[in-house]
């Protein structure tokens, strides 16, 4: 880990912050409209499930998970941008 100065470290923890703020909006907007939009989905069939009850779940768990990954690598592209990698 390499030694950055005050500045850096800032402007690092203030794109760290956006990029979580952002990450949890995101969520936040997954968890509450795929269930409310579920309903009016219901009226088509995927599988012989309801769709809005498949969106609801694996879509759901899907979307979550691109989400995460996007995060992920969103944050290691921070980090290597200020030098803060924990490569050995």
């Amino acid at each position: 880990m390499s030694m950055i100065d005050e500045a850096q470290r800032k402007r690092h923890a203030a794109g760290s912050f956006r990029l979580a703020f952002g990450v949890s909006g995101v969520i936040a907007a997954l968890v509450f409209i795929i269930p409310n939009v579920a309903p009016a989905l219901n009226e088509y069939a995927f599988f012989r499930f309801p769709l809005g009850l498949f969106a609801s779940t694996q879509g759901m768990v899907f979307c979550l998970i691109a989400v995460i990954y996007w995060a992920s690598s969103q944050q290691d592209r921070l980090d290597r941008k200020y030098g803060l990698t924990n490569e050995l």
